[in-house]
């Protein structure tokens, strides 16, 4: 085995670690997986060309979107762009949350420095900070332990699912019209490198010199860019105001279906994957973070190989029996949407807000 080999099978090793741990905490693993292990190695290759390309893409989608609203100074048209943007905004915080496994690029020093720069800071995230949150949610997950369910703790009205239809209306009619902005903020404060920039960088919840640096220069950068071409209110209008509203609906959606409303009995079965149309692709699921349950089992694989890999996990009868699938998002009767909101609705409605 020549060390370059070597070296990345490590890093399978590594990055499945916290799997293999979540597994053991909620009774045992349930899949075979020495079965698959050699194409799971195959599929944990990191791609730098995929990972810039999907980048690439989401961002000629904003820019898009935000000329022609710009272009055409119509209200109807900047709400639109800002749905479209809001989408986006969405698959972009996907890619953070590949880069914080390590998955999009192959230097790990590279991987972080470059998504905060290109997507991160954009969104007010931290790579670096987001790994620390994400990490115990693997570990730990739909236990006390984990951070999605403390989360449910404290907003339990938002988080506490199954519901009703009119709830889930409520809650996103809110989300629509800045209600939740704050809870929103709050929450994206948790991975905020601006939150930590006064902190020592060897302090616990501090960030690296070099990301402090990057920060600070990204923002001046892109500042006196705004700036100079007179595009602050757009900036606010087309990037903030989306970030705060329609992103919120988006990210909690996706949230719901991820860990709601499962059988919660093994490994294959406390994370669902939905099998959505391409309209459900392109607004709640971007870069296959459909297949979530895939993720939770080997996350070593990045997005643009999670088809493959499910394909090579319905091969397995055990994963077939077991696992927590869904045909969609929003169907009524087999989709997320029916699963999140199958209950009685006159006695549960009379606690919703």
């Amino acid at each position: 085995m020549s060390i370059d080999s070597g070296k990345k099978m490590q890093e399978a090793i590594r990055n499945n670690l916290d799997s293999d741990l979540r597994a053991k905490d909620i009774g045992g693993q349930v899949l075979d997986r020495k079965k698959i292990i050699a194409e799971v190695r195959k599929l944990s290759k990191v791609s730098t060309f995929h990972s810039l390309l999907a980048i690439l893409n989401h961002w000629i989608i904003v820019i898009a979107a935000a000329s022609v609203a710009i272009w055409s100074g119509h209200w109807a048209v900047y709400l639109l762009a800002m749905i479209i943007i809001a989408t986006r905004q969405h698959a972009l915080a996907i890619l953070v949350h590949d880069a914080c496994h390590y998955r999009l690029f192959p230097n790990r020093i590279a991987n972080d420095m470059i998504t905060d720069i290109l997507v991160g800071f954009h969104l007010g995230m931290s790579t670096s900070l987001y790994r620390k949150w994400h990490y115990p949610h693997h570990r730990y997950v739909n236990t006390d332990k984990d951070p999605e369910v403390m989360g449910e703790h404290k907003d339990p009205d938002t988080w506490k699912w199954p519901n009703t239809k009119l709830h889930m209306l409520k809650i996103f009619i809110k989300d629509a019209l800045g209600f939740y902005s704050l809870t929103m903020a709050r929450i994206m404060s948790l991975w905020s490198p601006w939150s930590r920039l006064h902190l020592p960088s060897k302090d616990a919840g501090g960030i690296p010199v070099r990301e402090k640096v990057a920060l600070i220069l990204f923002a001046v950068t892109g500042i006196s860019a705004l700036v100079y071409f007179g595009l602050v209110i757009d900036y606010l209008l087309l990037w903030v105001l989306p970030s705060l509203t329609f992103f919120s609906i988006l990210f909690k959606f996706r949230s719901f279906a991820e860990h709601k409303v499962v059988t919660n009995e093994n490994e294959l079965n406390n994370t669902r994957t939905v099998i959505p149309n391409w309209l459900e692709r392109f607004l709640i699921s971007p870069c296959n973070v459909n297949y979530h349950l895939e993720h939770h089992l080997f996350p070593s694989v990045p997005f643009y190989n999670l088809p493959k890999l499910h394909f090579l996990l319905m091969e397995d009868p055990v994963f077939q029996k077991e696992a927590q699938l869904s045909n969609s998002y929003l169907g009524l009767s087999t989709g997320v949407l029916g699963e999140l909101t199958k209950v009685n609705e006159d006695v549960v409605s009379v606690g919703a807000p």
